[in-house]
């Protein structure tokens, strides 16, 4: 992870098309601008941890219509979930959470 300080109204670049800009810093909080395409989905990283929770629930729910085991289809949903740059901090909690719903187990949300 590439850890990188900014002041307020300082940005920093992630390819050609993203620029994050910090705002206020106030209270503990940072306020961060986020511009990117519109084709670049933007969210809270817990906020598309929850997302693909319930994309790897739906899937295991039709799995065998699919002609795969549940974990193949836990499995490849994960790793696409990390290709798409998911938050690996948060990789081990989503993992936690899929091998509760193999087992049958209630994952809270």
């Amino acid at each position: 992870m590439l850890c990188l300080q900014r002041k307020p109204r300082e940005s920093i670049c992630i390819g050609p098309d993203i620029r994050v800009t910090v705002g206020e810093i106030s209270r503990g909080k940072v306020l961060l601008g986020v511009e990117a395409p519109r084709s670049m989905p933007v969210c809270r990283a817990e906020a598309a941890d929850r997302w693909n929770l319930r994309q790897i629930e739906d899937a295991l729910d039709h799995a065998e219509s699919n002609g795969k085991s549940a974990p193949e289809i836990a499995a490849e949903l994960l790793k696409e979930w990390m290709d798409w740059g998911g938050d690996p901090l948060h990789a081990a909690d989503l993992r936690m959470r899929t091998r509760a719903l193999l087992d049958g187990k209630v994952v809270p949300r």
